[in-house]
């Protein structure tokens, strides 16, 4: 009874969208058949996630050598399909394998996306920006400096130097550091979390701006943490990140709902 109210809403999400044809202008004509602009359209966003080039809404809101481009290669590949279909290949068993396979795959995700869109609330997308804001709050970017050395003595003894002034912190780098950093005065760069190795990171991150710290020990050895610049996330509005929000909201439901799916199958390995 499942399968058939899956097959249900296939047919009429698929009837659906061949009615908004109706009316439709043709924008393209190859060997007597004609191109509508809702199929390039409807072809374009099926790859691009729902959206068109540069985010616009409409195939007529592109710049015409952009537009020109894009019906040009979907009616190329349209007369690629027609040519193979008459050719003696359409008739192996490869083919109609292939061709099947995909029609399911397109099939599946056809039902996910009609599905997802149906629950995609304001509510689940403010959620989903709430704690997009969260994460970004707590990972600002970092710029930083280290020195790194083989071992804990050398590494305390030019922490003492550098603490004592006998020393900068960047003529340090510059004459021990084992990595490449050490040609530009141990400079790395912008760092956030996640991109570091642990012991790294959270010495890093415990660190105010001009500090340096005690030495850490690390996989690759031993390093003096330098913070130059702390530079918060800048946090975009929920209307700048709507769309992604949608995707990342649309993304879980398809998930969540595949595999609720898949569990009441009664599904054999043999």
């Amino acid at each position: 009874m499942k399968i058939l109210k899956i097959a249900i809403s296939l047919v009429s999400f698929s009837v659906l969208m061949n009615s908004s044809f109706a009316g439709d202008r043709v924008i393209a004509k190859y060997n007597g058949k004609t191109v509508y602009k809702s199929e390039v359209e409807l072809a374009i966003k099926s790859v691009m996630n729902g959206s068109l080039p540069n985010n616009k809404k409409d195939l007529d809101d592109l710049d015409k050598s952009v537009r020109e481009q894009i019906v040009k290669q979907f009616v190329g590949q349209r007369v690629l399909a027609d040519y193979a279909k008459q050719s003696s290949m359409s008739k192996s068993d490869v083919y109609r394998q292939q061709l099947k396979v995909a029609k399911e795959q397109v099939e599946a995700q056809l039902f996910l996306n009609h599905f997802a869109k149906r629950l995609v609330t304001k509510a689940a997308l403010k959620s989903e920006y709430n704690n997009i804001v969260k994460a970004l709050k707590g990972n600002d970017e970092r710029n930083v400096s280290h020195i790194l050395v083989s071992s804990e003595a050398v590494c305390q003894d030019l922490y003492n130097k550098i603490r004592s002034k006998q020393i900068t912190f960047e003529q340090a780098a510059k004459e021990n550091s084992l990595d490449g950093s050490k040609s530009n005065g141990g400079i790395i760069g912008l760092i956030s979390r996640g991109q570091t190795v642990p012991e790294f990171e959270s010495k890093a991150y415990s660190l105010k701006k001009g500090e340096i710290s005690e030495p850490v020990k690390s996989q690759f050895g031993w390093h003096i943490i330098k913070v130059t610049e702390i530079k918060p996330r800048k946090i975009p509005t929920f209307d700048q990140a709507k769309k992604e929000i949608e995707n990342i909201v649309m993304s879980k439901i398809q998930q969540k709902q595949q595999q609720k799916i898949i569990n009441k199958a009664a599904i054999e390995i043999l």
